[in-house]
């Protein structure tokens, strides 16, 4: 049976701080835009009370999905301590189901796997609905009651890059959230690299402090000067662990290790050692003959077809000790494709076939360049080497790297009209960037077809774009989620105009079904005392991008402020009101109207609703 420990909670306390501090339980980190397009994401949490709290069915979701609850993960990359109890001033990892040890590395060099909890969720697949990379909210629950709340508004700065919380003790406002600075991009299941002031529970240094407390009996250590007499040392079995000590130099009995060349005997173990005989077969290295004649025997060995002893009559074999494996296929010659075959690696995690051309900046803008972006959607890395690029209406291809150019398992490469421009206009980009070899065909406007040919010229990937696909110039196409199946390409929703390098600014796991508007904090309060003082808001629509407006309204109709302007969006967005105008004044309390307005291009179709948002009275 599990044992939950129940916190008191003050149930009128409508400050923040007084609910993380009456629960102990704070949401201290979350990854919404993790390096793999669809594994990664995670939420960290943190006990800063005194006592064990157990987190089984605690409710974790997000402003669309409040169904999941948490458990304890049991999955094949499972780390630290089993169970779901989490220790006063340990951490727990909060993975998708399907995690798969991208952080276990990272946890077990800089992490306390002693008392780390690796925790996920039951009720489906993703944490929340599949946190928004630019802008979302995590809650965690108990008994009905908002135990803490974690809220961001914009990207934290790219692929793998997290939201930290420098302040366990303080609300997870904007003043109260740090993109981590970590190497990483990261601090899973250990200390925030933005941290301001230690952990609130220094626990584990308290316990080093007594073990100080021992060296006062060091000062007993001069009562040992009558150990120089020796004979009082065997009387005093109280440190029989400093003779053993001596014995401890026994322990270059550990030089049996070099009777670890038993390790030789392990070569004895293979059938190489088993068969000395076979040294005996000098004729072995003149194998090289093998390819032509070992097969022809091995022929008339396998088919019980003695008509086929003809095969060893044709001479032609041995003309072609070139291609030995060809001699096993001479009457098979309507077959040549095969020797193509090996070209694609046997390992799909591997496989040419994982790469997609994955973003086109087509029409950048004066004093900017034209560049390519490839994914590779596999897990391993893939070789570039031959591999080229073609216009549809050139039959000049454009070689990408004559060898030594590999693209990571979910990784990016770009390929750049101008390399030192590029890196000129993009200067936080740390990723690869190589000039197509033999020059750069320059990318139509008015739209084209672009191929990713294999190192054998067979095309694996295409794109095809046109002007009404983005009629912004600096402004990049990109693939909603390169498993899409027909894929579906949409302007980029980046403020930048663009993600080389990171993941896709209109990356959704699926497209919703029908346009819905949810609410985070209905009413809200924006009194400044860091609880509930922004409404969230979330959209969702049917449709790989759109343009999105927002306005709200007083209750007469009276216009006071427009929240977004014909922006373009992904099929996801989200976005907060503070309460003021449009001249930055604060409203009065009361019911005020959200008018939202979609034009959605894919669907040729423009949706509106209105929505009723309540500013509440302070206590």
């Amino acid at each position: 049976m599990i044992r939950k420990h129940h916190l008191a909670i003050t149930v009128l306390c409508l400050c923040f701080a007084g609910k993380a501090a009456g629960s102990g339980i704070v949401i201290s980190e979350v990854l919404a835009d993790p390096h793999s397009e669809s594994k990664g994401e995670f939420v960290e949490l943190y006990n800063m009370g005194d006592e064990p709290v157990d987190l089984e069915g605690w409710p974790l979701g997000d402003s669309r999905d409040v169904n999941d609850t948490i458990t304890d993960f049991t999955g094949p990359h499972d780390f630290g301590l089993a169970g779901t109890v989490l220790a006063p001033g340990a951490y727990a990892l909060v993975v998708d189901p399907d995690y798969e040890g991208e952080y276990n590395e990272r946890v077990a060099a800089a992490g306390d796997p002693v008392s780390l909890l690796m925790l996920t969720i039951k009720g489906d697949r993703t944490l929340g609905n599949g946190l928004g990379n630019s802008g979302d909210l995590v809650f965690i629950k108990r008994d009905e009651v908002t135990i803490d709340q974690f809220a961001w508004t914009e990207s934290a700065g790219g692929n793998g890059i997290s939201w930290e919380r420098p302040r366990f003790d303080l609300p997870a406002d904007e003043s109260n959230r740090s993109p981590s600075t970590h190497p990483g991009g990261s601090t899973p299941g250990f200390r925030n690299s933005t941290a301001s002031d230690p952990p609130v529970m220094p626990g584990p240094e308290e316990p080093e402090e007594p073990t100080e407390p021992a060296q006062p009996e060091e000062p007993e250590e001069p009562e040992a000067p009558a150990q120089p007499e020796e004979p009082a040392q065997p009387e005093e079995p109280e440190e029989p662990v400093e003779p053993s000590e001596p014995e401890e130099p026994e322990q270059p009995i550990e030089p049996s290790e070099p009777e670890e060349p038993a390790t030789p005997e392990e070569p004895e173990e293979t059938a190489t050692p088993e068969e000395p005989a076979e040294p005996e077969k000098p004729t072995d290295p003149e194998v090289p003959a093998q390819p032509e004649e070992p097969a022809t025997p091995e022929e008339p060995e396998e088919p019980a077809q003695p008509e086929e002893p003809a095969q060893p009559e044709e001479p032609a074999t041995p003309e072609e000790p070139e291609e030995p494996a060809q001699p096993e296929e001479p009457a098979q010659p309507e077959e040549p494709a095969t020797p193509e075959e090996p070209m694609a690696p046997v390992d799909t995690g591997r496989s040419m076939e994982n790469v997609v051309i994955n973003e086109i900046m087509f029409n950048p803008g004066p004093n900017r360049t034209e560049w390519i972006e490839l994914y590779n959607k596999g897990s391993g890395a893939v070789d570039l080497a031959g591999s080229a690029l073609r216009l549809d209406h050139l039959e000049r291809v454009r070689l990408i790297s004559s060898g030594g150019l590999s693209i990571e398992g979910q990784g990016y490469v770009v390929i750049a009209h101008d390399v030192a421009l590029f890196r000129e206009t993009h200067p936080g980009f740390g990723g690869i960037v190589v000039e197509a070899m033999g020059g750069w065909e320059r990318l139509r406007n008015s739209g084209a077809t672009i191929w990713l040919l294999d190192a054998v010229g067979k095309p694996v990937h295409g794109a095809e774009y046109d002007e009404a696909s983005n009629p912004d110039p600096g402004r990049s196409v990109e693939l909603v989620n390169p498993d899409f199946d027909p894929p579906v390409w949409g302007p980029s929703a980046d403020t930048g105009g663009g993600t080389p390098g990171r993941r896709n600014a209109l990356y959704v796991s699926r497209i919703p079904d029908g346009v819905s508007v949810h609410f985070s904090n209905n009413p809200f309060s924006p009194d400044g005392d860091n609880f509930e003082d922004v409404c969230l808001v979330t959209i969702d629509l049917p449709a790989p991008h759109g343009i999105l407006h927002a306005m709200v309204f007083d209750i007469q109709g009276r216009f006071l402020r427009t929240l977004i302007d014909q922006t373009t969006v992904a099929s996801r967005h989200v976005f907060t009101w503070d309460g003021t105008d449009q001249h930055g004044r604060g409203l009065p309390a009361g019911p005020y109207i959200l008018y939202v307005e979609q034009m959605l291009p894919t669907l040729d179709r423009l949706t509106a609703s209105k929505h009723l948002v309540v500013i509440a009275a302070s206590p």
